[in-house]
């Protein structure tokens, strides 16, 4: 057991995860115990109920599952002068894939260190509970894939025990990030009587489509998650429970863990949605949050949905944003999956829970739903707040690749970017490069830690000059891109296959090539459906086309993102056929030729959601 009597209100929330980073998150300035005005707005929350616990006791304890398998739980119950609060509270929780508490060199870390906007909520009233999944921390039991239906069943049977208690006035809410934000939706799926609301931090809401983006499997991104994962399930650095047979029961807990499912091998051999699952495997689709929209929809459960630009995730958060009915809010800020600054997360944490949990006036959801950040806009202006998604004043404007020389680059050809499609049978020819890379600091290695507490992407000239590109004449007035971009390749090749990797960057005066989204396809799996309003590629085993050396289409949705382009600079798209450092692209000798075509009747081209800027004439550069 764990006691402490001392208000920890403080300068910064530390979010999660995944594995041993935190997602560093800044907050307000500490708690005043003098009332204060109400004031309830994003990031802001002041004058609503008072600190009226001085601190709080972390107990932890097994909880029995449905078949006897025990799982471990840490709770944090407020206290004042050293006593327990006498009246039930709400709850909110975690289902921790990562340990829910561990000794790292003799410190106790918990989730409470992680996320100290907890504490903030103890203090107001709140139970704080983190629940280590069933084959992980020191839980019981084995882990048979992400989401699987056992841990699934678990969140329901753990919300019903803490309802069930003394101590709990059974209204539940769930809090975590990335593995943790998904355990929310799926805890949702149950339907449980007592989850009010939930907040999950870039979650994911497609497996298949974070391990095999666009058919490409991104080898770096689940190699290292895998190795992480099976490294803390076996890690005696996790907390036992309290009392004398913790210990051994950690020990007996883990070695249970040893008949863990290896994650790596067995996506490794499921390169389709639908691909058979291996002996243990639950597979794609019934581990994915979005296969369970009518079920979520149905719990009708609140959701705050947090995401950031240059997250693994941002389309993921806007997938379920349009898919659902439920009262619901977004955030989508400019930040990677291991930081979220600018935001006070403590308060947002608090108005949506007071107004779900306790039943507090205080307008959380009288205000837009969507608050969202753009990137390059003149500061003070970088927040902005919409009542819908995609906005409502949103313009999409084609940008038709056209020849050369645009003087920008010296990449495969130095193409252009043009409002106007060519009018000769033109392409462009690429012999594939496959050492080409966005870099070692992207959004889909920051998601297991690379790149430090700061990352940001390289700049992208080297990428550039191994690639095609095109590029925008020099931009005469801003221009505003929110939303969900889309480009339209017609490619053909002398190889059955390849992959095609579309990246918008914004150019500099002084040539810098800045990333700014991008989307990934291999051709083969090109077959076109459309979710949540986007191009959908189903990726089944029987979608699979080869190109068969003839110009097919293909449709790439990039992942979302709000950017003012800055008049003087330039817009460019670069194509190529590998991103080695993040994605495993087949190699094939000798080198696949490729045609990029730009003829009237296959004009390859990128959709950019174009937003009208104050004061921006109505055709800008290039139109």
């Amino acid at each position: 057991m764990e006691i402490s009597v001392k208000r920890t209100g403080g300068s910064r929330i530390v979010a999660a995860f995944l594995g041993f980073h935190a997602l560093v998150v800044s907050s307000a300035g500490a708690q005043t115990a003098a009332p204060a005005e109400e004031i309830s707005r994003f990031g802001e929350y002041a004058g609503y109920g008072e600190p009226v616990y001085d601190g709080y006791v972390r107990e932890s304890f097994y909880i029995p599952m449905r078949d006897g398998v025990k799982l471990a739980c840490d709770l944090y119950r407020p206290t004042r002068a050293g006593r327990f609060a006498t009246e039930p509270l709400p709850l909110v929780w975690t289902h921790d894939r990562y340990q829910r508490s561990s000794n790292q060199g003799g410190a106790v870390v918990t989730k409470l260190l992680v996320y100290p906007g907890l504490a903030d909520m103890i203090h107001h009233g709140y139970l704080v509970a983190t629940v280590d999944v069933r084959g992980g921390g020191a839980s019981f039991g084995n882990w048979t894939g992400i989401f699987n239906p056992d841990e699934t069943q678990d969140a329901y049977d753990i919300m019903e025990w803490f309802a069930g208690q003394e101590w709990c006035d059974g209204n539940l809410g769930m809090f975590g990030g990335s593995y943790l934000g998904g355990t929310q939706f799926m805890a949702a799926a149950t339907e449980s009587p007592h989850l009010r609301a939930i907040f999950p931090f870039v979650a994911l809401c497609d497996q298949y489509d974070v391990v095999w983006t666009g058919g490409i499997f991104r080898d770096d991104l689940t190699h290292t998650w895998s190795e992480l994962t099976k490294m803390l399930d076996r890690s005696s650095a996790v907390l036992p429970v309290d009392g004398l047979e913790g210990e051994s029961d950690k020990k007996e807990a883990l070695a249970q863990h040893e008949a863990n499912l290896e994650f790596e091998s067995h996506v490794r051999a499921m390169p389709f949605r639908d691909s058979e699952h291996p002996s243990g495997f639950t597979g794609y689709e019934i581990g994915s949050p979005v296969t369970y929209l009518e079920e979520i929809e149905e719990s009708d459960v609140a959701i705050y949905h947090q995401a950031g630009w240059f997250d693994t995730f941002p389309k993921d958060a806007a997938i379920m944003y349009r898919s659902l009915e439920n009262p619901q809010k977004m955030v989508i800020g400019p930040w990677f999956h291991t930081e979220a600054g600018g935001v006070d997360w403590s308060a947002e944490f608090r108005r949506w829970f007071d107004y779900w949990l306790k039943g507090v006036e205080n307008g959380v959801m009288d205000e837009d739903p969507i608050h969202y950040y753009t990137m390059g806009a003149p500061r003070g202006q970088e927040w902005r707040s919409t009542p819908q998604w995609p906005l409502a004043e949103e313009r999409r404007v084609d940008y038709f690749f056209g020849a050369g020389p645009s003087g920008s680059v010296k990449s495969i050809n130095d193409g252009t970017l043009q409002r106007t499609p060519s009018s000769s049978e033109d392409s462009d020819r690429y012999v594939v490069d496959y050492e080409c890379s966005s870099g070692q600091v992207s959004r889909w290695n920051t998601a297991v830690g690379a790149g430090g507490p700061s990352p940001r992407y390289q700049d992208q000239r080297a990428n550039d000059q191994r690639s095609l590109t095109y590029t925008s004449p020099v931009l005469e007035a801003d221009l505003e891109v929110t939303g969900h971009p889309v480009a339209r390749l017609w490619v053909s090749s002398d190889h059955d296959d390849g992959d095609f990797f579309v990246y918008l960057q914004e150019v500099t005066p002084d040539g810098a090539s800045t990333y700014v989204t991008e989307g990934c396809l291999r051709a083969s799996h090109r077959a076109l459906q459309e979710r949540a309003g986007l191009p959908f590629h189903r990726s089944y085993a029987s979608d699979v086309q080869p190109m068969d050396g003839k110009p097919v289409e293909l449709v790439i949705d990039l992942q979302p993102t709000s950017n003012l382009f800055d008049r003087g600079h330039r817009i460019r798209v670069t194509v190529a056929c590998a991103d080695h450092e993040n994605s495993d692209t087949p190699v094939f000798e000798p080198l696949p030729v490729v045609q990029l075509h730009r003829a009237p009747q296959m004009a390859s081209r990128i959709e950019l959601p174009t937003i009208p800027v104050a004061n921006v004439p109505a055709n800008p550069q290039g139109e």
